[in-house]
């Protein structure tokens, strides 16, 4: 099924934030990256290397972008040690059972220095996203019924400590009128 009303001006907007981290020796593993992978695609011209992974993922290869079909909610991720200078995690940790396993995952595949760029939707926009989805059905239904939970700062921040992160190198902040949380944080 094809791009819901709202879903590609999402994406542009996390391209967006993205964009911020990157540069053209970034090696960005995506993770959550989709079936198809498309805006891992979309920012091909701005980074070294991208690895998309998904458990619906279509396997895919092609310039710099590679795309592979991973379960990384119950497993380790398949990459070494401080594989990445930059991992995504947009719109992704809320599917998560194992959030906190997740991110340590994230953590050891990260670079000395590198950065991790989380998303997640807050308690706030669980009704607004239901709403969107199962009511006007502007956003995927599917991804709103495949949420395990929301996020409030504190609970967002709380998580990445317990897997490693520091406070001191991290941050968290409300975007998007308080629906969404941003986070950055360095290894």
């Amino acid at each position: 099924m094809g791009d819901r009303f709202c879903e590609p001006i999402f994406r542009w907007l996390r391209i967006r934030r993205m964009k911020l981290f990157l540069n053209a020796q970034t090696n960005l593993l995506d993770v959550g990256s989709g079936a198809e992978g498309t805006m891992l695609k979309d920012l091909s011209p701005y980074i070294k290397a991208g690895v998309g992974i998904d458990l619906r993922a279509e396997p895919y290869e092609e310039g710099n972008i590679k795309i592979q079909q991973v379960e990384f909610d119950e497993k380790p991720l398949p990459f070494a040690d401080s594989s990445f200078d930059c991992v995504s995690l947009l719109a992704t940790l809320e599917h998560m059972n194992r959030r906190v396993e997740l991110l340590e995952e994230i953590r050891r595949v990260l670079k000395p220095g590198g950065v991790l760029i989380i998303t997640v939707p807050t308690w706030a926009a669980k009704p607004i996203l239901e709403f969107l989805a199962f009511r006007l059905k502007i956003v995927s239904d599917v991804g709103v019924k495949e949420h395990k939970t929301y996020f409030w700062k504190a609970e967002l921040v709380e998580a990445l400590k317990k897997a490693g992160f520091s406070p001191e190198q991290t941050t968290v902040n409300y975007f998007e009128l308080g629906f969404n949380l941003s986070a950055v944080a360095r290894k």
